[in-house]
C-alpha cells in the first residue's frame, strides 16, 4: 500500500491579524474571523488535509476550514504537530 500526497500552500492572509499568544479564546476567535483566503486553485475531488503546527483553542484551524469550505473544497482531516488543551499541563 502506498500513499501519494502533495503539499502546497493553499491559504493566504486576507487581513493582518494580531499575534495570538497573549489572547484568550474569545479574542482569538474574533482575531481570526475572515483572516484566510484560498489563494490557489485546487483540482481535487478527493479533498485535502489541513496542516497546522500548533492547535490551542482551534481558532486558526477553524478559520482555515471555513475558508476552504467556501471554496467548495472538502477537508478530510487536520494534521498537527502539537495540540494543547485548555487544562493541559503543557503551557
Amino acid at each position: 500500500m502506498s500513499l501519494t500526497a502533495k503539499y502546497f500552500p493553499l491559504l493566504g492572509l486576507a487581513k493582518k491579524s494580531k499575534d495570538q499568544s497573549n489572547l484568550n479564546s474569545r479574542e482569538r476567535l474574533v482575531n481570526m474571523k475572515n483572516a484566510f483566503i484560498v489563494n490557489n486553485s485546487l483540482n481535487s475531488q478527493d479533498g485535502i488535509f489541513l496542516i497546522d503546527d500548533l492547535i490551542t483553542t482551534g481558532a486558526s484551524i477553524m478559520e482555515g476550514v471555513r475558508a476552504v469550505g467556501e471554496a467548495k473544497i472538502t477537508v478530510n482531516g487536520i494534521i498537527t504537530a502539537c495540540a494543547v488543551g485548555r487544562n493541559s499541563l503543557i503551557r
